[in-house]
This record gives structure tokens, C-alpha cells and sequence, in this order.
């Protein structure tokens, strides 16, 4: 994936500049899906979740990476390491959507995209429209590749909360 890359190519530019670093690698937001669900329920009536959303992922809170970067900034003992944070529950985005979903005032539907149709639309859709291809393309990756996250960070830094994907829910309403 191009966010991928990007990525490795600014922490390898980093490592390569001489000034003192911690890179902190955090999983996926649970706070921009979360958002994204909402916002679909808020303009279509509906949750949408693209391919069956089964594949586990694991999310994490912006808090919690926050409260890291902090660490990371007053402890001399992480200059120069790359710290990945995650939360230990990994779920498929139907589960998310679900989650989201009862927590809003009303009862919506949830729809899926299926997975076959993000293969072509990645394929069909680059000469139209190449973000929207890449978006469909990022949909089938997360559907298929392993994106559980097992870590023992949060053990070595006891002081990072733990939100929960009930709490990040509840705390974005």
C-alpha cells in the first residue's frame, strides 16, 4: 500500500538525518473508522463496510498513542527506537460497524460492498479515478492480510491508557 511505503520512506529519512528520534507505530485509528461509520449512517441511512469485514484488524485509540508520543518525547531510553502500539482486541470492520451502529440513536442497516467488486473496481477505476482505485485496492488488502497486532507495549508502559473500542465509541458521539 502507498501509505505503507511513505511511511518507511520518512522513518528511513528520519534514521538517516542524525536528529534524535523514537518513531511510535501505531495500528489503525479507532477513532477515523469509527468516524467514517457514522458519517456513511449520517448521509446514506446505512452503515457500509467494504468486503464481508471479517478479516480480525486491530484498532487503536488516539489517546492511547498520544499518551506514548509523550513518553517517547521524556524518555531518553526510547531515543532512536520504533515502538508499536495497538490494542490487544482485534475485530473485522462488520463487528466495528455493528458496535458503531448500536450505539447510534436508531437502528440502521449494514451493507457491505463485496469483495469481488473491490477487486475490479481497484483494477477498473485507475485510469478514471487512481485514489478511488487505491481505496478499493486498501479495502481488499484489509480484507484479506493478517492485521491483528499482539505487543507487549502495553506492558512496558503501564501508564498508556487502554481504550476500548466501546469507550473510543461512547467518547466520539
Amino acid at each position: 500500500m502507498s501509505l505503507h511505503r511513505a511511511k518507511h520512506a520518512a522513518e528511513e529519512a528520519l534514521r538517516a538525518s542524525g536528529v534524535p528520534f523514537a518513531i511510535v507505530r501505531p495500528t489503525a485509528f479507532m477513532e477515523t473508522w469509527i468516524g467514517l461509520v457514522r458519517q456513511t449512517v449520517a448521509e446514506k441511512g446505512h452503515a457500509l463496510v467494504f468486503g464481508p469485514g471479517v478479516n480480525p484488524i486491530n484498532f487503536v485509540s488516539v489517546r492511547d498513542v498520544a499518551a506514548l508520543v509523550v513518553l517517547a518525547v521524556e524518555d531518553d531510553a526510547l531515543r532512536g527506537r520504533a515502538i508499536e502500539i495497538g490494542w490487544p482486541e482485534n475485530v473485522g470492520f462488520a463487528t466495528l460497524a455493528e458496535r458503531v451502529v448500536d450505539a447510534h440513536a436508531r437502528r440502521v442497516a449494514i451493507k457491505h460492498v463485496p469483495l469481488a467488486a473491490l477487486r475490479v473496481m481497484s483494477v477498473l477505476a485507475r485510469p478514471f479515478s487512481p485514489v478511488f482505485a487505491r481505496m478499493a485496492g486498501a479495502a481488499v488488502v484489509m480484507n484479506t492480510t493478517d492485521m491483528t497486532f499482539e505487543s507487549a507495549v502495553r506492558e512496558r508502559f503501564p501508564s498508556v491508557p487502554r481504550t476500548t473500542l466501546g469507550d473510543a465509541i461512547a467518547a466520539t458521539r
